[in-house]
């Protein structure tokens, strides 16, 4: 195990032997730090000797190249985020909410995408309004749906980091 610069605390995320990013060993950090898989298979290391460290907390989640999302806040990434996407794949996720609900998408502003191609629309079909298209770009910027559904889909024509970000459902009763 490397753990870079971490001397006592630390968590690492590899998938098979390859490492998903950097060792994440910041003291107080409570900024959720991402990964996805290309090959169903993350590893997460973790050390600490420190006294009083109390740890990490680790969600996952398992979702295909096609999913809906139903949860009221969420997080999206295309596969293999932060590391390569693969290449010439395709990825689709619908977030339904109850109707009288609207959907908050917002992009994480650290991605790169390269060749990655990421079109969010305004409803359950890619021929619906297109609210923005983010390819070759890294926006802070929120997008809201005008009503209960948001279709982002992911389309990668060569190896790239891909893209990540997080959404909430919000409005109605």
């Amino acid at each position: 195990m490397n753990p870079y610069t971490c001397e006592n605390n630390y968590v690492e995320v590899t998938e098979d032997s390859r490492i998903k990013g950097r060792a994440l060993c910041t003291t107080g950090d409570f900024t959720a730090k991402y990964h996805a898989s290309i090959s169903n298979n993350i590893t997460v290391n973790y050390r600490g000797t420190t006294a009083g460290y109390k740890g990490f907390r680790a969600v996952y989640f398992i979702r295909n190249n096609s999913a809906v999302l139903t949860e009221p806040t969420g997080y999206i990434a295309s596969q293999g985020y932060p590391m390569d996407f693969g290449y010439y794949r395709e990825y689709t996720l619908l977030i339904t909410a109850k109707p009288g609900q609207l959907i908050r998408l917002s992009p994480a502003g650290s991605t790169s995408f390269g060749n990655a191609y990421v079109h969010v629309y305004d409803g359950q079909y890619s021929n619906m309004t297109e609210l923005k298209n983010l390819t070759d770009q890294c926006t802070l910027k929120s997008y809201t749906s005008t009503s209960n559904y948001m279709l982002v889909k992911f389309t990668l024509s060569f190896f790239s980091q891909g893209f990540s970000g997080s959404y909430k459902i919000y409005g109605g009763k």
